[in-house]
């Protein structure tokens, strides 16, 4: 990562509450509501639509797509005419969707909704800005000009959208007055968190290349605005602002500016993430500092503060032992439990909550909701629900086409660094389960999987390779030995 991942998104000096993250779907609920959606339930659909309108990847029929659509843009203006936040920054991306058109109505709004602490409405905001540059028409012109206007009565909002806007609209001359110094002005002075969080953009590595407001050829001045982006970072997030929070990650996970520190950086995700900014909680699902061995009473302090990775964790050292073969009645209430607790944490947005939620739902024969979790957690880069699902379609199903689908799993699953799943591709290879027999691919995914320490891969490709190179076969047979001691025991 680095600071030109930065967002450029701006957001004023109020708090955001735990109802703007709350209201909103999370990665993993949407993914859920996906699979529910394509097996045929109309309501999941509808929340698709109306929590994420920018997407179909339900393959929903155009008609199906553009009714949800339009109900949930008289259900989201009601709402937002109410007073809700959410259903503001909701009514203005349906608009943008079915209009095709970034208007000054929708930046006005997704502007609003990040000022209220909407961390969506932040993103779609910084989309939007983006996709501004180079704009030719009149309309953000006129806008633009409307913003200085209300700048003038004292409207912070309009000021903060009027500086944004200075460098955007063509027709406009970019003014350092105004861009920068009547930032600065509105972040030191007026501590309005949208302005702290564009500066803290502006002097970043892909702010310089926007705003050239230092030169990358000399290193002491690139150090001392990044400097200054971190302190506006962190101002931000402490004004109520998630990507505030979010850029203050970043600058303490690469070290710039500040010693480098995951755990600082997870923390101030977890706020971005908490303030309705997914790239937040993205960022904790790609990594967290948390082990088996850390302190639970810490885990499930950090867990109420909002990180899903510390109650995944917590979860995991309640609940051990927990066996995937339960053989006692003691064994089978634990597992029963420790599932529903990952149901709650990967509903959260912890991606591999819902995988081990898919294998236990496995190991206890509810292939359908193995199947779904599996499915949504892969469907999210998460190799072993990758690995469950195709476990699922080859072994459990074993049709011919299930096998074929077992095959695309096993595939991602091995390209996600899911090693046991490329003993399993080498398996359908090996066998010709669902693909053309194969045992030059087969030996391929062995050796990936035997290379990664999966004993299983070893000895597969020990006794591929028995009849046609004994002396290779024993290394493996050695090595999966090494590795695991019951193949020790194998002829």
């Amino acid at each position: 990562m680095t600071w030109a991942r930065l967002c450029v998104v701006i957001l004023s000096a109020l708090v955001w509450g735990a109802g703007v993250a709350d209201a909103r779907m999370s990665a993993t609920e949407r993914q859920l509501a996906e699979y529910d959606c394509k097996a045929g339930d109309e309501a999941a659909c509808a929340a698709m639509v109306a929590n994420h309108p920018h997407y179909n990847d339900a393959n929903m029929t155009p008609k199906t797509f553009d009714r949800l659509r339009d109900a949930a843009i008289t259900d989201a203006k009601a709402r937002c005419d109410a007073g809700t936040t959410e259903a503001c920054t909701d009514y203005a991306s349906l608009l943008q969707l079915r209009d095709g058109l970034d208007t000054p109505e929708v930046y006005a709004l997704f502007a609003s909704g990040c000022d209220a602490g909407d961390g969506f409405a932040c993103a779609l905001l910084s989309d939007l800005n983006f996709s501004l540059m180079g704009y030719s028409g009149p309309s953000y012109e006129a806008f633009y000009y409307e913003q200085a206007k209300a700048c003038e009565t004292g409207d912070l909002t309009a000021c903060i959208s009027q500086s944004r806007l200075n460098v955007l609209v063509p027709q406009v001359a970019p003014d350092r007055a105004i861009w920068f110094d009547q930032l600065r002005r509105l972040c030191d002075v007026e501590e309005a968190a949208r302005a702290c969080a564009l500066l803290s953009y502006i002097q970043s590595y892909d702010g310089a290349e926007e705003y050239a407001v230092f030169d990358p050829g000399f290193p002491d001045e690139v150090e001392n605005k990044q400097r200054y982006a971190l302190w506006d970072a962190e101002k931000a997030c402490e004004l109520g602002n998630p990507v505030g929070c979010y850029n203050a990650g970043l600058a303490y996970d690469e070290g710039q500016a500040v010693m480098e520190s995951w755990k600082r950086a997870q923390q101030y995700y977890v706020r971005a993430c908490r303030g309705g900014f997914r790239r937040g909680c993205d960022e904790i699902n790609h990594e967290t500092y948390w082990r088996p061995t850390d302190s639970l009473l810490a885990m499930k302090k950090a867990c109420a503060e909002g990180d899903f990775s510390a109650c995944h964790y917590s979860a995991v050292k309640s609940f051990a032992p927990v066996t995937v073969n339960p053989s006692t009645d003691a064994d089978i209430a634990r597992m029963t439990a420790f599932r529903t607790e990952l149901k709650d944490i990967c509903q959260m947005g912890w991606v591999r909550g819902c995988a081990d939620m898919a294998t236990l739902a496995r190991a206890g024969k509810d292939l359908a909701e193995a199947a779904r979790y599996a499915w949504a957690s892969c469907a999210l880069s998460e190799g072993m629900g990758c690995l469950v699902l195709g476990n699922i379609l080859k072994l459990d199903r074993g049709t011919p086409e299930t096998k074929r689908q077992a095959v695309w799993y096993h595939q991602r699953g091995c390209e996600l660094r899911t090693w046991i799943a490329c003993n399993n591709l080498g398996d359908s290879y090996e066998h010709g389960r669902g693909v053309a027999a194969d045992t030059g691919q087969a030996a391929r995914y062995y050796v990936i999987a035997c290379n990664n320490e999966v004993a299983l891969g070893c000895r597969n490709m020990a006794q591929l390779q028995e009849a046609r190179a004994p002396e290779e076969a024993a290394i493996y047979r050695e090595r999966a030995c090494a590795l695991n001691a019951q193949y020790c025991r194998e002829e």
